[in-house]
């Protein structure tokens, strides 16, 4: 938090690990990462950069042998103002339609390269 107080800039995985049932669907957000951020939000405006990655399907979701798995569609979504009045879940609640706004249009653009 003291470094986003301080203007500095942060990155964030919120996910942690790739949905093993369905890489088109972005997974429930846990809660700490946006309770610094509210923190930090009543000090400094703090903007978060919701993305959307998509490697394509794998053949195999036990094993997991991505393909494409060094060239993914990336998306990158609009800015999103932390408001300081926003609690965490608030700020999750909107985030999380945000990366997935971002993962669907990685995914299409992928499958349309397919086609």
């Amino acid at each position: 938090m003291a470094r986003l107080k301080r203007g500095r800039h942060g990155a964030n995985f919120l996910e942690g690990t790739r949905n093993r049932v369905d890489q088109t669907q972005v997974q429930p957000l846990k809660k700490g990462f946006a309770h610094t951020v509210s923190r930090a939000a009543k000090d400094v405006g703090v903007f978060i950069v919701p993305i959307g990655m998509y490697y394509g399907e794998p053949e195999n979701y036990d094993k997991l042998d991505i393909p494409n798995k060094y060239s993914p569609n990336i998306r990158i979504g609009m800015p999103i103002l932390a408001a300081p009045a926003l609690s965490a879940g608030e700020l999750i609640n909107i985030l999380r339609p945000a990366m997935q706004d971002c993962v669907d249009v990685a995914v299409r653009v992928c499958l349309d390269r397919v086609d």
